[in-house]
Parts: C-alpha cells; structure tokens; sequence
C-alpha cells in the first residue's frame, strides 16, 4: 500500500488548496482502487467527472474496471 498511500496524502494536501482541481480527483480515485478502497475510489473519480466533464469517458472505463473487480488500470 506505501505508493498508493502517499499518493493518496499528497493528492488531499493539493485538493486542500484547490478543491476544484479534477485531477487530484482522479489520481486519489485510483490509488484508492488500488488499494481496494472502491467507494472512496468512486466517490472521487465522480467528482473528476463533475469538475471536467472531458474525463467522463476515461472515468467510466476507469468505473467499468473497478466495477469489475479488475486491477488493470
């Protein structure tokens, strides 16, 4: 879990800062997959979405592969 955990802080400290930035949102979404934290991981990949709607297609194949229980991504 070290890599994802980190990335995890660091992506919190940035969204501390600028909450409406939707990246941070989809790097903490993922290592939260990552590490099998999948509400959490949803949660904040939706909110990418909602932030920058121009990630809604590589979120929902993002969602599809959580939904899956595939660790692929």
């Amino acid at each position: 879990m070290g890599m994802y955990a980190y990335v995890i802080a660091d992506t919190t400290k940035c969204l501390k800062l600028m909450p409406m930035y939707s990246k941070p949102y989809m790097l903490r979404g993922k290592a939260h997959a990552k590490i099998g934290k999948l509400r959490e991981a949803v949660r904040d990949i939706k909110k990418a979405i909602r932030l920058k709607p121009i990630y809604t297609e590589a979120a929902n194949r993002l969602l599809e592969k959580i939904y899956q229980g595939r660790n692929d991504f």
